[in-house]
């Protein structure tokens, strides 16, 4: 669930910045965000710090 989360997070983030149109009945998650949001859970799964 944490990984929903973070996802929906950033997928927020991006739609506020102009980088993901609202206007779009489903708003796909951009590549880039999710190949952040899954490396930083595979880190945090190995006992590494989250690199931002």
């Amino acid at each position: 669930m944490d990984l929903g989360f973070t996802l929906q997070a950033r997928c927020l983030e991006a739609v506020a910045h102009g980088l993901a149109g609202p206007d779009m009945c489903v708003v796909p998650v951009p590549a880039a965000i999710d190949a952040h949001v899954a490396n930083a859970y595979l880190a945090l799964t190995r006992g590494e710090p989250p690199r931002h």
